[in-house]
């Protein structure tokens, strides 16, 4: 995903002042051998391996009091389960349902969002250690959670290097980069002021629960497939129209 929001955005910096696009200079900027290197490192995935284990055991350190719940929740998430996508949904449905029956208020919500995780986050210790018994953790749960830790790792690696990618872009190209930006969210005011942003949270926080599932299902790499076939098709209709 990382690598598709890179090739957009250095198609946007080799547009010409005539609005055309000189396919020359994309290509002397993209090189194909080293595409994924320069994503790592954009990334910060490129450090030294004993930098990726000192992060990653920083990483379960946090995660211990939660490690018993972690590969359930990840098999729920993931779609395991036939009917996990349809109680993800139901269940998402069900919380906003009741939000809109007692009419709370955007700060009453967050107060009640935060009273849940505190809760969570006192209450799961506390049934870890009385409930779950750390013997019977096996030697494929330990790998199927240490593959849950690098994953979350290189999410978080990609997210930050996906900003520093941002401000790269802004360095070179600010007065796009503004224009683009005041134009998103003057896109975003109407839409928001159009469409109830009750529904509109209630759609983000089903596809935000159904991505990891659509991930798993290897859906979410076909829509990035087909994303990336239709630019280069408009990149090439674009050429042949300008050879015409």
């Amino acid at each position: 995903m990382f690598l598709y929001f890179r090739h957009i955005s250095l198609i946007v910096i080799t547009m010409t002042h005539d609005g055309e696009m000189d396919s020359g200079l994309y290509k002397d900027n993209f090189d194909p051998i080293h595409s994924q290197q320069g994503d790592l490192e954009l990334a910060g995935l490129d450090g030294g391996e004993d930098q990726r284990e000192e992060k990653l055991r920083r990483l379960k350190a946090r995660l211990e009091d939660w490690r018993p719940l972690v590969l359930p929740v990840v098999h729920f998430l993931e779609w395991r389960q036939p009917w996990s996508p349809a109680v993800l949904a139901g269940v998402n449905t069900v919380f906003f349902l009741v939000i809109w029956w007692l009419d709370l208020s955007a700060l009453s919500c967050l107060a009640l969002l935060g009273t849940v995780v505190a809760f969570l986050d006192g209450i799961v210790p506390i049934i870890s250690s009385t409930v779950f018994d750390p013997n019977a953790w096996s030697s494929s749960e330990e790998q199927e959670y240490d593959a849950f830790c690098h994953r979350l790792m290189d999410l978080s690696s990609y997210a930050s290097g996906f900003c520093t990618y941002l401000r790269g872009v802004k360095a070179q190209l600010p007065r796009v980069f503004s224009i683009g930006l005041c134009g998103l969210f003057i896109v975003a005011a109407i839409v928001f002021d159009r469409v109830n942003n009750f529904f509109i949270i209630y759609l983000e926080t089903t596809l935000l629960l159904l991505a990891p599932g659509l991930h798993a299902k290897g859906v979410l790499k076909l829509a990035q497939h087909h994303g990336l076939e239709l630019i280069n098709k408009i990149r090439g209709s674009r050429k042949t129209v300008k050879q015409n």
